[in-house]
């Protein structure tokens, strides 16, 4: 990162840490580029130090609680709505036009258009060292263990092993890290 981007994103990480100064717990220093961050209270949004998240993220805590553990590279375009509870572990990569949501729609009743229905929430958890591919979606309830690899447009439905590798869409493991 060039000098001049490296000031920006220290006086954007500021902004963010002085606009949300109740619901933004920033622990050490992160370069965060400028991007959409909307907390709606009672969310909270917790950043460990040295990450580094390029611009044009859009992040929506509509009353949940996010938590980004330690050095986490995030690319540009990234999506997360968080309504119950997200957390990412150490040292993971997030590529580009990544989304990640805790929530969807009800639709069960008929007589009630969807949008009126309200949301299922269940929380996300992906552990430490983690690569989620570009355009990857992570759906709610889900559970990515630790050194796993989500392949690029993957859409994760169900849990993840620790070390595996998945793809597809559904995602399935194609193969797990250290067995050749």
């Amino acid at each position: 990162m060039n000098r001049i981007k490296r000031i920006f994103s220290i006086f954007g990480f500021l902004l963010y840490r002085l606009w949300y100064t109740t619901s933004f717990k920033p622990e050490g220093v992160s370069y965060i580029a400028p991007g959409s961050l909307s907390i709606k209270n009672p969310g909270f949004l917790m950043v460990a130090s040295k990450n580094v998240w390029l611009g044009r993220f859009d992040i929506e805590i509509l009353g949940g609680i996010l938590i980004f553990g330690k050095n986490i590279f995030m690319n540009r375009y990234v999506k997360i709505a968080c309504m119950e509870r997200i957390e990412i572990g150490d040292d993971c990569l997030i590529a580009d036009s990544v989304h990640i949501y805790d929530h969807d729609h009800k639709y069960d009743d008929l007589n009630r258009p969807i949008r009126e229905q309200g949301y299922k929430t269940k929380p996300i958890k992906i552990g430490s060292n983690v690569w989620i591919g570009a355009k990857a979606t992570i759906l709610k309830g889900v559970t990515i263990g630790d050194g796993a690899i989500i392949g690029a447009n993957a859409v994760v439905t169900k849990d993840v092993p620790a070390n595996a590798v998945v793809a597809g869409n559904p995602a399935r493991v194609v193969k797990m890290r250290g067995h050749g």
